[in-house]
């Protein structure tokens, strides 16, 4: 192939290697951008996961808790005291203690109980006698506990709770959900999200006397469910209405209080589904037109029928999974840049390596053929003056053939080393010095023959300057040596003439 076509072919397979190699790239990614939204659904399930089960575990050990407290304080004697002290006028006929004294050991005990644990923000032993009115009521007032007075204590008994839990049997524990406090039947100020836990009170005879009450300050519950959430992620709370416990938007929460229409139902595009889930749903937020990953986990809290419980939603939107898989596509486009690019560079370079190899390959050649078609013997030597090449005109020339003459010297092989004006110093001179020598010597062929040579010896140079060896060109101007002496003798003798 010509250089010119060959250079023009490496150029073309170059080319051609690169847009292949940026085809594949694209099309690699473009696999590997529907992996990685795989791999990182699979890897926010995972730790969305992991989230739903601690934050479920914490909520389950607070209710495991507050039924733990309203069992403590059911089991105080005051509460069966009251019980026998108001079904005969006033007095315990047990010990004789009256109500009143029954009542202020309830009440010390419920401060007491208010002072060790600052999450409690009220207890209350409520009567089933006049409409639910209280009986014992001791509260947080800011940084105080106050016994709240009996013309101030108020009936309970048109409230959601107290109704339920009048129905109940001996010992079963009432849990409510998470609202707003009322006091007087309005929603207390400021805004005091309650939670209550109840045990039904019975007279010895079985009939219903009444209950003990704690009010929980659910703050301290929902900020723990929040505290170390990854930035990335978003809890709801809901209750079983549908109604937000907790928003990531703060005046979202506690919504339903006020708009019975603020719940999940209106917000996203599908209902909240009865069993856990362990995988991602995706619903489309409806506000914002955007897409929510979330997995839900139902805890029961207590309840007639079909109970009350709490649902807790963890969950990401779009934004986040798409920032997470360009992240993940940007790091393996950069790692796929720098292999493709350093397989491309190889090839390139194995490329040139080839191009330069034949390119040396046709100088050769173009070499060989010149120096076997010469006239002049061609012989090529090292430092030391022993021959490596030799050509077809240096075996016409002495009549020795390339097999005999490689690894000799020209000394060994054909030179006159008594009358030759050329030794192996003059080999060494040109090789260190890198400056030729022309020079006539006489030589003897393979038969024997006189001869007479014109030789010219010259460094053979790389293109880095190195010098690697010594060329020697030489002809045979035997014959002219011997015309010339004829005409010098003719010459000679016409003179004497």
């Amino acid at each position: 192939m010509p250089l010119k076509s060959y250079t023009l072919s490496l150029r073309q397979t170059l080319i051609t290697t690169g847009l292949l190699m940026l085809a594949l790239y694209a099309g690699i990614l473009l696999v590997y951008q529907h992996v990685a939204r795989g791999q990182i659904q699979d890897e926010l399930n995972e730790r969305i996961n992991s989230e739903m089960e601690v934050r479920t575990d914490a909520i389950k050990s607070s209710i495991a808790k507050l039924h733990q407290r309203i069992q403590f304080l059911y089991t105080t004697p005051p509460i069966q005291g009251i019980v026998r002290a108001s079904a005969h006028d006033g007095i315990d006929p047990t010990d004789g203690t009256p109500l009143s004294q029954w009542k202020t050991r309830l009440a010390i005990i419920f401060e007491g109980y208010l002072e060790n644990y600052p999450d409690i923000s009220q207890i209350r032993y409520i009567g089933a006698a006049d409409n639910g009115k209280e009986l014992v009521r001791v509260e947080r007032q800011g940084s105080n506990i106050k016994r709240i007075p009996n013309e101030r204590l108020q009936s309970k008994g048109d409230s959601d709770y107290f109704k339920e839990v009048s129905q109940y049997h001996p010992r079963k524990i009432y849990v409510s959900n998470i609202n707003l406090n009322r006091e007087y039947g309005e929603i207390q100020l400021p805004y005091t999200p309650t939670q209550r836990v109840a045990m039904p009170v019975f007279r010895n005879d079985n009939v219903f006397f009444g209950m003990v009450v704690i009010n929980l300050d659910a703050r301290y519950q929902i900020d723990s469910l929040v505290n170390n959430l990854n930035a990335d992620l978003t809890l709801y709370l809901l209750n079983n209405k549908g109604g937000y416990v907790r928003h990531p938007d703060d005046e979202q929460s506690f919504l339903f209080e006020f708009d019975k229409q603020s719940r999940w139902d209106n917000e996203f595009t599908k209902r909240i589904k009865a069993e856990n889930t362990n995988t991602l749903t995706e619903v489309t937020h409806i506000p914002l037109q955007n897409q929510f990953y979330f997995s839900s986990q139902r805890i029961l809290l207590s309840g007639l029928e079909e109970g009350r419980y709490l649902t807790l939603i963890i969950g990401t939107v779009d934004a986040v999974m798409n920032t997470l898989i360009y992240q993940r596509i940007l790091i393996t486009a950069q790692i796929m840049a720098i292999l493709l690019s350093v397989v491309y560079i190889l090839f390139s370079i194995a490329q040139v390596n080839v191009h330069k190899r034949l390119i040396l390959m046709r100088d050769q050649a173009e070499f060989k053929a010149i120096v076997s078609g010469s006239d002049e013997g061609i012989i090529s030597m090292d430092q030391q003056g022993v021959i490596k090449s030799w050509n077809n005109a240096a075996t016409e020339i002495t009549g020795f053939t390339k097999q005999v003459a490689q690894g000799q010297t020209m000394f060994d092989l054909f030179l006159d080393p008594d009358s030759s004006s050329v030794n192996l110093t003059s080999i060494i001179q040109v090789f260190k010095k890198s400056e030729p020598i022309i020079i006539e010597c006489k030589a003897k062929s393979r038969k024997n023959d006189s001869l007479i040579l014109t030789l010219n010896l010259s460094p053979i140079i790389l293109d880095n300057g190195k010098t690697i060896g010594v060329a020697a060109l030489f002809s045979d101007i035997t014959e002219r040596k011997k015309i010339e002496e004829d005409i010098l003798q003719l010459t000679h003798h016409l003179k004497k003439k």
